[in-house]
């Protein structure tokens, strides 16, 4: 059995938002183990200029300027690569997948759950070294594929959107089945407002909820 995906929430603790106003209920990136063969490089290039300056004390002028400019790009194309990482997202809301690339060159897909086709798993032999693996997500209707490489856990990936879908298309079919009262969005308004007079929630945490359970009763 899949538990349902708990929302996502940003540093201060309140609910993180799409783009698009939608509530991020699973958010993902590659490991930061993508980083590793730049990082590499960047400190190879690095450590052979210092050498070179360490070694020949005496170097040309012209010489110690394209150093240094060496030096100057690898740091820089290794700050390029990590916030080009941090950039990437992998979102899924209650109604679609939205994945969302690039530092300057932004680039943004979003599929309708409604249009979920298959969902393959896989982990090459270095991914299984690593511990991560790899998740195709196709789309009902076209031949668009997104494609997901060195994530954590994709098995959990592959549920929570099948779990998450499944709930699109039949909303309270799993309380039902289970025995639980199917899922009314005014009654968790109320157990809200209750969990705000105790304090447990702050009142931009009481009115962020609120707000995304609105959406939900009016859609």
């Amino acid at each position: 059995m899949v538990d349902s995906p708990a929302p996502e929430k940003n540093d201060r603790g309140s609910l993180k938002l799409a783009d698009n106003g939608e509530q991020i209920l699973f958010e993902c990136r590659p490991n930061a183990v993508v980083l590793a063969g730049h990082l590499f490089v960047s400190l190879l290039i690095v450590a052979a200029c210092l050498l070179a300056f360490i070694f020949v004390p005496s170097l040309p002028l012209i010489i110690g300027l394209i150093l240094v400019a060496m030096i100057l790009a690898a740091i820089l194309y290794y700050l390029f690569r990590y916030l080009d990482w941090r950039m990437y997202a992998f979102q899924v809301t209650p109604k679609r997948m939205i994945l969302k690339q690039g530092l300057f060159a932004k680039k943004s897909a979003e599929v309708p759950l409604e249009r979920l086709g298959e969902i393959e798993v896989n982990v090459s032999f270095i991914e299984r070294l690593l511990k991560v693996g790899s998740v195709r997500i196709s789309s009902m209707g076209d031949d668009s594929v997104i494609l997901l490489r060195f994530q954590d856990e994709p098995v959990k990936i592959r549920n929570m959107i099948n779990f998450t879908a499944e709930q699109r298309k039949n909303p309270g079919d799993g309380r039902a089945k289970s025995g639980v009262a199917p899922y009314s969005p005014v009654d968790e308004i109320t157990k809200l407002f209750d969990a705000f007079e105790r304090g447990a929630l702050s009142y931009q945490e009481y009115q962020s909820i609120k707000a995304a359970l609105i959406r939900r009763i009016i859609e």
